[in-house]
């Protein structure tokens, strides 16, 4: 083995020095390491005993519900559900015979569907009634309008058409569906704009709310004659809930009146005596049906005051309750 000079063996301890010195700090390093998997294997190891417990509370709580369910659920189905229709003994129930029929048709035969066979003559017939439904169809009527000349008024003059609004191309027929599907149905307005689609109608989202906004303007008259037949009724039963219009929280209130089949709806910001008075109006001199809130003591329910002064006494006699509970079980 060959000697060492001295600088070999003084750059061979530099060597191992700095050697040394990176092994130390990967050691503290890894020692850091080791203390914070350590700590975070004990977080772990206390969230896994608490997922337990709560795992056996659950399995507790649900053998308790299946033992004992509460009332709310409904109990399994039975392995032989009962037939359908009507006991044995009972007469059968079927849909009646069409009163109008649109479209009449015979069904012949000239050979047996099943071997073949050629037939003779009809020895008899049945009657059958098939009632569908027909896939809406656009509808495209052309108008040529003749236009005369006026001598009186100095202009010209035309017919109106009658199935559509002023100055608009789509029909009140298809008007008021798209109203019927927006608001009867309460169908979002793509799904309204795809049923019209199905149809070969293509109408923008904007339209189909433009729509029912122009309906809407268009029945106001008979809208406000609703409100003029809960003014005039002798009782009115009216209520008010709360309802979102955009994004914000209103009002929606109804008024009912008792001796017909006259419901009046009314939106508003304001849950106050000031809507019960517009919709009553001032003439109001009925009797005013309500829940009792403080907005219905206005100056347009002025036979309500009888019942109003009994709560009163009832209130002064501590008794309020137990008058309110008897009101609402009338």
């Amino acid at each position: 083995m060959m000697a060492l000079s001295y600088e070999e063996l003084l750059r061979e301890d530099r060597e191992l020095r700095a050697e040394l010195a990176g092994l130390s700090q990967e050691n503290r390093r890894l020692r850091e390491e080791n203390r914070a998997l350590r700590a975070i294997i004990a977080d772990l190891k206390g969230e896994v005993t608490h997922l337990r417990e709560e795992l056996a509370r659950f399995q507790e709580e649900n053998k308790r519900l299946k033992e004992d369910p509460p009332s709310v659920v409904k109990p399994p189905r039975k392995a032989e559900p009962k037939k359908p229709g009507r006991k044995p003994g009972h007469p059968g129930s079927a849909r009646p015979i069409p009163s109008k029929v649109d479209e009449e048709q015979e069904l012949t035969l000239d050979c047996c569907p099943d071997c073949g066979s050629p037939l003779s003559g009809p020895q008899e017939e049945r009657v059958r009634y098939v009632e569908d439904l027909l896939p809406p169809r656009l509808h495209v009527t052309k108008y040529r309008i003749k236009r005369y000349w006026c001598p009186h008024c100095k202009r010209l003059v035309e017919r109106k058409p009658t199935d559509v609004l002023l100055g608009h191309q789509l029909g009140i027929h298809m008007m008021s569906e798209v109203v019927y599907l927006r608001e009867e149905l309460r169908l979002p307005v793509n799904l309204v704009q795809r049923y019209l689609e199905r149809a070969g109608l293509r109408v923008s989202l904007g339209e189909i709310e433009w729509i029912c906004t122009e309906v809407a303007e268009h029945l106001r008259p008979l809208y406000e004659g609703y409100r003029q037949q809960l003014r005039e009724g002798e009782a009115a039963n009216m209520d008010e809930t709360g309802m979102r219009i955009e994004g914000e929280n209103q009002w929606l209130w109804a008024g009912e009146r008792k001796d017909s089949e006259t419901v009046v709806f009314h939106h508003d910001e304001h849950r106050s005596s000031a809507v019960v008075d517009e919709l009553l109006g001032e003439e109001f001199s009925g009797v005013l049906g309500s829940d009792f809130y403080s907005a219905y003591n206005s100056k347009a329910a002025r036979k309500h005051e009888i019942l109003m002064s009994v709560l009163a006494t009832c209130r002064e006699r501590g008794e309020e309750r137990t008058f309110r509970r008897q009101l609402r079980g009338c």
